[in-house]
C-alpha cells in the first residue's frame, strides 16, 4: 500500500504538477487552502505521510496552517516540506520556526522533491521510533521517569552499591481528586508538573537518586542517606517546595518511607511498603511523614476491611446518629445537642468512630457519611417539629473534605428546606485547623451561611497557632474548646489561665463559648466562675441514642416545669389600709402578696426579694415617695425596669393617665373599683407582657444571626422586620404605634465634621431611644441615619404624641462633638389597623409621615 501525501496549493497547475511527480510511488490528495487542508487531515482515516505546502494562499496560508498544527499534539511529527517560489531567507526562518521540516522550489526539480520527500519521511518514522521508545520510559505529561523506568533505574543503583544506605521515599497530594474537581484539569495537570519540576531541582543536589511519577498524583524517589536527620531533613525540603505552587489549597501531602535493608527486594515491593506507610498519616495534619514497619501490614489489614464494607454499610443505614447534649451552666439543662455518628456493625457490633472516621478521611468517603448523618439530623428535626415539640439546635459536623466543596452551603440548605428545618436549628461545626489551613475560603464559606440564617461554631478553638487571629477575622457565632486540649500542660496552672483568658475574650466580642470533653465537677465549677455559658462532656452526659436523648430532654423539661410552678408575687403600694386589704383578698388565692404603704417601702421589699416580683399595683398619692417618684425610681433601675406595673388611683383626669403611661405604667384603674374588671384587667396586663418575653426569647434563639446593627448594637431592620409582624400577627386587636426617627441635616454633620462625628451622633440617638422607651419596645436602625421604635399595645394616640415630644426634648440635649450645638430629630409616626397589618405597610405610612415633618421645619412630629 503507497503512503499518502498531500499537496496544499491556491493554484491547480502547481497541484496537477506535484501529483504527476509523486503519483509513481505515493498516493496523492489535494488541498487549495491551509483550512482544507486541516479539515482534510482530521478527517482521514488512513495517516497522511507527508504535507507539501504552499506558504502564500487564500483563507488560511501556510504559516497559519504550519501553527495550527504546532498545537495538535498528535500531528507534530507529520513532515511539512515548505513549496517557495523564490529563495527568501526570513520567510524560511519563519517557516522553521513554525514547523516546517525543510523546502523545494519552483519550478519544481522531480528527483529533488522526490528524494526531498522520501527523507523527511524516514526522519518520521525514525522520529516516531524514538517517540515511542520515550513513552516507554518516560511519564507523557511531566517529562520524568515513569514507574517502570523509575523502578529499573532504581534496582540498578542499588545492585552498584549494595554496601550505601538508602532510602525509598513515595508520596502524593492529599485530595488531589478535589483539585480536578473543583479547579479543573488543567489546574491538576499543572500541580504535577510543579512536583516534577521541583524533584529535578531537589535531585541536583543529590550525590546519587533516582526519581519518578508512579502513576496519577504519586511521586517517588530513591537516595542515599547516613543518618535519619538527612531522610528528615530530605523531606521537609520537598514538601516547601511542592507548597510553593499557588492554588487557594491546602496542599497536604503525606510521605510514606521505607528504609532500604535488602537490595535484592523489588523496587515494586518498596514501592508497595512506603504506600503502606504513607497511608497511615493519610487525614493527619501534623505528622509529615511515616516509617515502614512490618506492624503496620496487621493494621492496615483490618483497615482494609472497613474500606470493604463502608459503601454496604451506608446503603444499609448501619451508621445511627447519637446526639450528645449541651449544657447551659446558668439552669444546668440541656439547650441543644451535637449530632455524632455510631456504626452498629451487624455482625462486629458497636464500632468506634476512632476506627473508622480516619480511614473515611483519607479515602474521601466521609463526604458521603457527611451528607448521610446532615440529612438523617434534618429528618429528625423535622419529625420533632411534626410532633409538636419545640427542639433545641443540632449541631452537624462539616469535614476538611466537604469544606472545598464549591456546593457545601447549596446542599445543606436544601436539606433543610426539603425537610422544612428552621435553618437556626442546624447549627454548622467547623474546625479552626481547617480555617488556619485555608482561611479567606473558610470566611467566605461562612459568610455564604450567615446569608441563609445558619448559625457557625468553631469547633477546637484553641488547638492551632492562629486563635488570636480568628477571633480578629472571622465572622463566627460560638466557640468551642476542648478541656482535653489543656490536659498535658507541664506548667501547673497555666491551663486554666489560658481557658479563662479565651473566655474572657469571647465575653468581650459577645460570642457564647461551649467548653467540650468536660468530665469533671472540678472542671465545671472552674469554668462556671469563669463565665462560660455551655458545657458538653461526660460529666453532664456521654452520646446517646436519639431516643435516650429525647427522654434526658423531657425529663429535664419536667423538672424546670415543676420549678416553674410556683405562686406568683403582687406588690401592693398603697397607704390605704382599705384599700390593701380589699386588693389582699381578691388577688389572695392566686398571688402571694407583698404589701408596701409609699413608694419608699416598696423598693425595700423589691430588694429584699431580688425583684422577683411578677406585677405591682401602684397609688399615686402617698406620703413617702408617691407614685409618680417610684415610677421614676422604677425606669432607672435595670432589675426592675421589666416588672410591669398597674396605676390604682383616685384621679380620674386623662392628664394624669397620659402622664403615667408614657412614664412605663401598663394599665391605669380608677377607684372605686369593680373586682373583677380589676382581675381582668391585671391577667391582661401579665398576659401581654408575658407574650412579649415569649417573642423576645424565641427570636434570641438564632445567636447574633443578622440581628444586631454593627454600629449601635440595636437590631437591624431585618430582625425588626420579623419580631414586628409576629406582633401584628398575634396581637391584631390592639393599637400599636410605629415612629420612623430621622436625624435632622445628618449629611451636612457627615460632611462639614467628619464621619467620626456622624457615628457619635448616631450612637446618642440609638443609646437615647434604647433609655428612653420601654424594655418590650422594639428599638431599631433601619438604616443610615434613620431609626424605627414598635411601641406595642398603646393606650392612645395622644400618650405616643407626648411621647416624641418628650423624646425630641431627651435628644435636643445631647451635644455634636466640639460644638454646642444639640441634636435634632424628626418624627414620623403611623398607628396599626386593619389596613396596616405589616411593618412594611407601617413603615410606608411612617415614612410619609417623616416627609411631613421635615417639610414643616424639622425636629418636628407628624402623623
Amino acid at each position: 500500500m503507497k503512503k499518502l501525501v498531500l499537496v496544499v496549493d491556491d493554484n491547480a497547475i502547481n497541484r496537477k504538477i506535484l501529483s504527476r511527480i509523486l503519483s509513481s510511488e505515493y498516493d496523492v490528495i489535494e488541498a487549495d487552502n491551509g483550512k482544507t487542508a486541516l479539515e482534510m487531515i482530521n478527517g482521514r482515516t488512513q495517516k497522511i505521510s507527508a504535507v507539501l505546502l504552499d506558504l502564500v494562499m487564500p483563507v488560511m496560508d501556510g504559516f497559519e496552517f504550519l501553527e495550527m498544527i504546532q498545537k495538535k499534539r498528535r500531528y507534530r511529527g507529520l513532515p511539512i516540506i515548505v513549496s517557495t517560489g523564490s529563495s527568501d531567507p526570513e520567510n524560511e526562518k519563519k517557516a522553521l520556526r513554525c514547523g516546517a521540516w525543510d523546502f523545494v522550489t519552483k519550478p519544481y526539480e522531480a528527483e529533488i522533491i522526490r528524494f526531498r520527500l522520501k527523507n523527511a519521511i524516514e526522519r518520521s518514522t525514525l522520529h516516531a521510533i524514538q517517540q515511542l521508545h520515550y513513552l516507554s520510559d518516560y511519564d507523557v505529561l511531566t517529562g520524568i521517569y515513569n514507574r517502570s523506568k523509575f523502578a529499573e533505574e532504581t534496582d540498578e543503583l542499588l545492585r552498584k552499591n549494595t554496601d550505601k544506605k538508602y532510602v525509598l521515599v513515595r508520596f502524593d497530594v492529599e485530595r488531589f481528586s478535589l483539585i480536578n474537581s473543583y479547579y479543573g484539569s488543567e489546574a491538576g495537570d499543572s500541580l504535577l508538573i510543579h512536583i516534577a519540576n521541583e524533584l529535578r531541582e531537589f535531585a541536583k543536589e543529590q550525590t546519587e537518586i533516582t526519581y519518578g511519577r508512579i502513576e496519577a498524583d504519586e511521586f517517588a524517589f530513591c537516595t542515599g542517606y547516613e543518618k535519619d536527620i538527612d531522610i528528615e531533613m530530605n523531606i521537609q525540603q520537598m514538601q516547601e517546595r511542592i507548597k510553593r505552587f499557588k492554588i487557594r489549597f491546602n496542599l497536604v501531602v503525606p510521605f510514606g518511607v521505607y528504609k532500604v535493608t535488602n537490595h535484592d527486594i523489588s523496587v515494586s515491593i518498596m514501592l508497595d511498603n512506603a504506600n503502606l506507610a504513607a497511608k497511615q498519616i493519610k487525614g493527619n495534619y501534623v505528622n509529615t511523614y511515616s516509617v515502614y514497619t512490618e506492624d503496620l501490614r496487621e493494621h492496615l489489614t483490618s483497615e482494609q476491611e472497613i474500606v470493604n464494607e463502608m459503601a454496604e454499610a451506608l446503603a444499609n443505614e448501619e451508621f445511627a446518629v447519637y446526639l450528645q447534649p449541651k449544657f447551659s451552666l446558668a439552669t444546668n439543662t440541656p439547650s441543644g445537642a451535637e449530632a455524632l455518628v455510631r456504626w452498629k456493625h451487624p455482625v462486629k457490633g458497636m464500632i468506634s468512630p476512632g476506627e473508622f472516621i480516619p480511614v473515611f478521611e483519607r479515602n474521601g468517603f466521609i463526604e458521603k457519611l457527611d451528607y448521610y448523618m446532615w440529612e438523617h439530623t434534618c429528618r429528625l428535626l423535622h419529625r420533632w417539629i411534626q410532633e409538636g415539640r419545640e427542639p433545641f439546635p443540632v449541631s452537624v459536623n462539616v469535614s476538611r473534605n466537604n469544606l472545598y466543596n464549591p456546593y457545601l452551603v447549596e446542599n445543606i440548605c436544601e436539606l433543610a428546606d426539603k425537610y422544612e428545618v428552621p435553618h437556626e436549628l442546624l447549627h454548622i461545626e467547623i474546625t479552626e485547623s481547617a480555617y488556619t489551613d485555608t482561611p479567606l475560603m473558610i470566611q467566605e464559606t461562612i459568610d455564604r451561611f450567615h446569608e441563609f440564617g445558619f448559625v457557625m461554631l468553631m469547633d477546637d478553638f484553641g488547638s492551632g497557632y492562629s486563635s488570636l487571629n480568628i477571633l480578629k477575622d472571622i465572622d463566627i457565632d460560638i466557640l468551642k474548646i476542648d478541656m482535653k486540649f489543656f490536659e498535658k500542660a507541664k506548667i501547673p496552672g497555666r491551663s486554666e489561665s489560658i481557658i479563662s483568658s479565651v473566655i474572657r475574650m469571647a465575653k468581650w466580642l459577645n460570642i457564647p463559648v461551649i467548653a467540650e470533653g468536660v468530665e469533671s465537677t472540678e472542671q465545671v465549677e472552674f469554668l462556671r466562675s469563669t463565665g462560660c455559658e455551655y458545657v458538653q462532656g461526660f460529666c453532664f452526659a456521654k452520646p446517646m441514642p436519639v431516643e435516650v436523648y429525647e427522654e434526658t430532654v423531657k425529663k429535664y423539661q419536667a423538672v424546670l416545669t415543676q420549678q416553674q410552678e410556683y405562686v406568683r408575687r403582687m406588690l401592693i403600694v398603697d397607704s390605704g389600709e382599705l384599700n390593701r386589704m380589699m386588693l389582699r383578698e381578691i388577688f389572695g388565692d392566686s398571688y402571694e402578696i407583698q404589701i408596701a404603704s409609699n413608694g419608699r417601702e416598696a423598693i425595700d421589699r423589691i430588694n429584699a426579694c431580688r425583684g422577683a416580683v411578677d406585677i405591682i399595683i401602684l397609688d399615686m398619692q402617698m406620703s413617702v415617695t408617691d407614685g409618680e417618684a417610684f415610677l421614676e425610681y422604677k425606669k432607672s433601675h435595670s432589675e426592675m425596669a421589666d416588672i410591669p406595673i398597674i396605676i390604682f388611683t383616685v384621679d380620674e383626669s386623662p392628664q394624669m393617665q397620659v402622664k403615667t403611661l408614657a412614664m412605663g405604667a401598663d394599665d391605669y384603674i380608677t377607684k372605686p373599683f369593680i373586682p373583677e374588671v380589676i382581675r381582668k384587667r391585671v391577667d391582661n396586663v401579665l398576659a401581654g407582657h408575658n407574650r412579649f418575653r415569649q417573642i423576645f426569647k424565641e427570636y434570641s434563639r438564632a445567636i447574633k444571626i443578622a440581628r444586631e446593627d454593627s454600629l449601635t448594637g440595636i437590631y437591624n431592620r431585618a430582625s425588626a422586620e420579623k419580631m414586628v409582624n409576629q406582633i401584628l400577627a398575634e396581637e391584631r386587636e390592639k393599637t400599636h404605634a410605629f415612629l420612623m426617627i430621622d436625624v435632622d441635616n445628618f449629611k451636612e454633620i457627615n460632611d462639614s465634621m467628619g464621619h467620626k462625628t456622624g457615628d457619635r451622633a448616631l450612637l446618642d440617638v440609638s443609646n437615647s431611644l434604647q433609655d428612653f422607651f420601654r424594655s418590650n419596645d422594639i428599638v431599631a436602625r433601619l438604616g443610615g441615619d434613620e431609626f424605627g421604635v414598635f411601641m406595642a399595645d398603646v393606650p392612645s394616640l395622644q400618650v405616643v404624641l407626648n411621647k416624641c415630644s418628650a423624646l425630641m426634648k431627651v435628644i435636643n440635649k445631647k451635644v455634636l462633638d466640639g460644638t454646642e450645638k444639640g441634636l435634632e430629630v424628626s418624627i414620623g409616626v403611623a398607628l396599626s389597623n386593619a389596613d396596616n397589618s405589616s411593618f412594611n405597610s407601617l413603615y410606608q405610612e411612617a415614612d410619609i409621615a417623616l416627609y411631613k415633618a421635615k417639610g414643616a421645619g424639622k425636629n418636628r412630629v407628624a402623623i
